[in-house]
Parts: C-alpha cells; sequence; structure tokens
C-alpha cells in the first residue's frame, strides 16, 4: 500500500485515472445501498456554471429541493475560501442570505472581499473550550489546504500530504453565534470532526432547519454520526455522492416541486 501511494504520488495522471475509477465504484456501491433504505440519492455535480460554487453540487441540490428562501440565515463551520469550492456563496448572493462562516484558516481578507454579509470567524470548533494541534495542509496543487484538520490521519489520505503544525485555541460554536440565533441551515465540513462540532451546540436553543454535513467514513463509521443526528429529531433526507449528508427535522415539509 505505501509503495501504491507513492507511485500515485509521483504520477498526477495515474493519481487521477485510479481516483476516478475508485470514487465511481465507491458511488454505484452506495446507490444500491440507499436505495433499501429509503434515502435519495444525489450525483455529485462537479461542472455547475453562474452563481453555483459548491465542490459537488450541494448549493444546487439545497435549491433544487426546496430547502431555501430568501433572507435567511446559515451557519457554516469549515467553510474554506468564501467562493471556490464554497457551499454557501449562491445562498449568500442569489438568495440573500446572512450568516456566519467559520474556519480555523484565516480567510477574513477574502470575505471582506467577496462576501459582505457574512460574518466570517477564524476559530477551531471542538466540545469544549482547549488548545488542539491543527494541522495545516500545504497548497502544493493549490486546492489541498481544504483537507487541513485537527485529525493527523488525514495526511496520509489519496495521495498523502504535507502539513505544518499549529497550536490553536477552540471555541464552542454555541460560544460563537449571535443571542436569539435561528438557523436555517447549518454546514459542517471539518474532515472527520464533525461529532464534536455537533456536540457544541445548544439543541434546545438553535437547532437548525437542515443540516449538510460531511459524512464520508473515512474516520468513524457512518452510523455514528447518523444516529448522533436522528437522536437529535433528524432525519437523513438525502446523501450526495458518498460524502455529503442532508438531514431535515421530522416535522419539517419538504418542497420537491423547486
Amino acid at each position: 500500500m505505501k509503495n501504491l501511494k507513492k507511485l500515485l504520488s509521483k504520477n498526477k495522471r495515474l493519481y487521477i485515472f485510479t481516483a476516478v475509477i475508485y470514487h465511481w465504484i465507491n458511488r454505484k456501491l452506495m446507490m444500491f445501498a440507499l436505495f433499501f433504505r429509503g434515502v435519495k440519492y444525489l450525483e455529485p455535480k462537479t461542472k455547475l456554471e453562474g452563481n453555483y460554487k459548491s465542490q459537488y453540487g450541494q448549493d444546487w441540490y439545497l435549491e433544487k429541493l426546496g430547502f431555501l428562501s430568501k433572507k435567511n440565515f446559515f451557519v457554516e463551520v469549515g467553510c474554506n475560501h468564501p467562493k471556490i469550492n464554497s457551499n454557501s456563496y449562491f445562498l449568500e448572493h442569489v438568495y440573500n442570505y446572512s450568516g456566519i462562516s467559520i474556519d480555523a484558516i484565516n480567510y477574513k481578507k477574502e470575505f471582506h472581499a467577496f462576501r459582505p454579509k457574512t460574518t466570517f470567524i477564524q476559530s477551531l470548533i471542538d466540545s469544549k473550550e482547549t488548545t488542539k494541534i491543527f494541522n495545516l495542509v500545504r497548497n502544493e496543487d493549490g486546492w489541498e489546504n481544504q483537507v487541513s484538520s485537527i485529525h493527523k490521519e488525514t495526511l496520509t489520505m489519496g495521495k498523502g500530504f504535507t502539513a505544518d503544525t499549529i497550536e490553536m485555541k477552540t471555541s464552542t460554536l454555541q460560544n460563537l453565534l449571535p443571542n436569539n440565533c435561528i438557523i436555517d441551515i447549518l454546514m459542517i465540513d471539518v474532515e472527520g470532526h464533525e461529532i464534536e462540532v455537533l456536540d457544541s451546540l445548544n439543541w434546545g436553543l438553535n437547532s437548525p432547519r437542515v443540516i449538510l454535513i460531511e459524512n464520508n467514513g473515512e474516520f468513524y463509521n457512518r452510523s455514528i454520526l447518523e444516529n448522533f443526528i436522528n437522536n437529535k429529531g433528524y432525519k437523513l433526507y438525502a446523501r450526495i455522492g458518498t460524502s455529503d449528508d442532508i438531514y431535515v427535522l421530522n416535522d419539517i415539509e419538504v418542497n420537491n416541486n423547486k
């Protein structure tokens, strides 16, 4: 396995070809498994134009499934760049959303330039206030910092990554929210740290209507995250490819006509 990763890291074309085949097989298996569970499978969309900026069509699906309304509020943890592969850019620029975008990487200047209605907060979110090591992946090809994480295991996945380690103070998500905050959509993509982020929210005060969350099964079994969210009163409505889950509150009626 180590020799294979070494070979793939040196041959970019072979790495891309292998990754395409691997993900295609995984998507077909996922489609089959979700069918028997009554959960929608949504094929990733990577060639959307206009104001759709997400990596796999997350923003497109939120709109087409009827989850977006004008002038609502979102919270995003692990937001990455405010425009490139952004799940929330479309919400702000088309549906006039305001919101809070949080990332351990400092995108303050970029958010000031592209996202005037979004408050950016540089922070590492955890279930309690403490200090943790953040692995900031180096951008060798211009995209790798998206997989930066608290979890060092991230560095050995795929082609393998190099990173700088940074000691950072953590905050709970609850402590960063405004008073009387109503969250219409909560988006989380934190490379295996999702449960800790969820556990830092006061669900009695700030239960979001819709949750879009990465659950790729690489750090823990998918069912662990599913059960956590199900126990908060949500149902798994759809999965985009093999990674992104969409949850809705059990009492919400979904408009599928959009």
